[in-house]
């Protein structure tokens, strides 16, 4: 609760326009995933569960006066490769394409070939948030017994 105080601003910053990231670094076993996942419930739900709802409140709020639209890619880093576990969620034995880091016209990064995705509700994309998690590399260390043995980068693009 206490990070997500912390930080439940950006979310306004988003809506203005600006980029966001939120980086969660530490050693196996530190709780990035606990940090940013959450346990289950609204309780112990963690960072990305709460901005999903603090985001959709504050569209819902501008909804009268602007159009937003939200969507969202999610990738992991594994094996120094980008893997796309939207791709494999739709295409769970097809051979996905090459994912490309890459900057646009405006000079803005994006992944070339990746599956971006039209999200309309909370629930759709806390839905692909759960799904595209279940999809990623997972193993046992001396550290954590279901450590994620990869990296993740949940992207959610808001345009005003």
């Amino acid at each position: 609760v206490e990070v997500f105080e912390e930080t439940e601003s950006l979310i306004d910053s988003v809506l203005d326009g600006y980029n966001v990231c939120v980086f969660a670094y530490g050693q196996t076993g530190s709780g990035k995933t606990w940090t940013m996942t959450g346990g289950g419930g609204a309780d112990n739900a963690g960072l990305t569960p709460r901005s999903m709802t603090t985001l959709f409140t504050r569209i819902g709020e501008m909804s009268r006066t602007e159009d937003v639209q939200v969507s969202s890619y999610f990738l992991e880093l594994y094996n120094d490769g980008l893997v796309d576990l939207y791709f494999k969620l739709d295409n769970p034995r097809g051979e996905a394409p090459k994912l490309d880091i890459k900057l646009d016209a405006n000079r803005q990064v994006f992944i070339k070939n990746a599956v971006v995705k039209p999200v309309g509700t909370e629930d759709e994309l806390a839905q692909l948030f759960q799904n595209g998690n279940a999809m990623r590399h997972v193993g046992a260390t001396k550290m954590n017994a279901a450590s994620s043995r990869s990296h993740s980068i949940f992207a959610i693009m808001v345009e005003v």
